[in-house]
């Protein structure tokens, strides 16, 4: 399998999925926005959000299905299509407009979704998890299957999609025995490890993110009644963790649905998904002046939001968002039956 791996890793664009309230229909419908790299810093001004955020047209945009962001990996996206009859993934590259429909996997109610890189098999994985069931689909396989005897069970944070740090997916998961652990899953080998947290870790797990490349854990500290932010400098070794932040501003350490570190910006300031301060799920953390603020985007609800990079990576399905929409307005070929160049993915049942 031949991958195009022509990635602007240094430049992250971030996408929302978000609630748009369409007037003329009186409902609001979930939609993509992408604010390019350049543009990141204007979450730190006044400016109104559409003025540099763009709406994305992303697959099966129109056919009534409810999308779901789930994560990003080299440029591409994977979406969750569900309705009432029936539920799928879908890997999306917006740069290139490419898409592919995965075909049905067991995984019913979603837990918990990472996509990686397998540097082995030269393709991508998607894993994907409901409690302890947890099934692997590979790009180069074009196939699921699921990993047996798997003893973790998702841990019930906010954060749908997994972690990818170092070439390996995190999660935080429960053990038998209801303890809390730290898991990591090798793509290549599908095997499970546990990445030790740090030794002087006190209170609950409260999430899991990366901060700057590295493994970033949020932990909240009961006694205190503040938040630690720790950062894993040296993959896997424990010693190398260190305590980057101590968030003790009320509104931070009083939601229950802070999600994640999202973007530390050259003036010191994070960008923090949240889901109950603000009604665009993000602020914007100040550790010097321990405070916050909201980005100007009064007029969405943020349910998600992802880093991602532009990339050529190719999916190989010969789908483009748009296409089957081009080809109405062009006069119809001569061999209008050949089925040498398919413009569109049978949704699965």
């Amino acid at each position: 399998m031949q991958l195009n791996l022509s990635i602007q890793r240094n430049n992250p664009n971030l996408m929302l999925q978000a609630e748009k309230h369409i007037w003329r229909r009186r409902k609001d419908r979930k939609v993509l926005y992408s604010i390019c790299h350049d543009s990141l810093t204007s979450l730190l001004s006044t400016d109104e959000f559409l003025d540099y955020a763009v709406e994305l047209d992303h697959p099966l945009k129109f056919l009534g299905f409810s999308v779901k962001l789930m994560c990003c990996c080299d440029g591409l996206v994977c979406l969750w299509f569900h309705n009432r009859k029936r539920q799928f993934f879908c890997l999306w590259n917006p740069t290139t407009r490419e898409y592919k429909i995965l075909p049905k996997s067991k995984i019913y109610q979603v837990c918990m979704v990472t996509l990686g890189y397998d540097y082995k098999s030269n393709t991508y994985k998607v894993l994907a998890s409901s409690g302890s069931l947890f099934e692997v689909y590979s790009l180069g396989l074009k196939s699921w299957k699921s990993i047996e005897n798997v003893p973790y069970e998702v841990y019930a944070c906010n954060r749908p999609s997994g972690v990818l740090v170092n070439g390996n997916l995190h999660w935080l998961a429960t053990k038998k025995g209801y303890s809390d652990v730290l898991v990591s899953l090798d793509i290549s080998n599908e095997i499970f490890i546990e990445i030790e947290p740090p030794k002087e870790t006190y209170g609950l797990f409260y999430n899991l993110g990366t901060l700057e490349g590295c493994l970033c854990l949020l932990l909240f500290d009961d006694d205190d009644d503040h938040l630690n932010i720790w950062v894993m400098q040296n993959y896997v070794v424990q010693e190398s963790w260190t305590k980057r932040f101590i968030v003790k501003h009320k509104q931070i350490v009083d939601d229950g649905n802070l999600r994640f570190m999202i973007w530390p910006f050259e003036s010191g300031e994070v960008l923090i998904g949240s889901v109950t301060i603000g009604t665009a799920g993000l602020v914007v953390y100040d550790p010097d002046y321990e405070s916050v603020k909201e980005p100007n985007i009064s007029s969405l609800f943020s349910h998600q939001q992802e880093l991602y990079f532009e990339s050529l990576v190719s999916l190989e399905s010969r789908t483009y968002v748009g296409e089957k929409n081009k080809m109405k307005n062009k006069k119809k070929p001569k061999l209008q039956r050949s089925p040498a160049v398919l413009f569109t993915e049978q949704v699965p049942n």
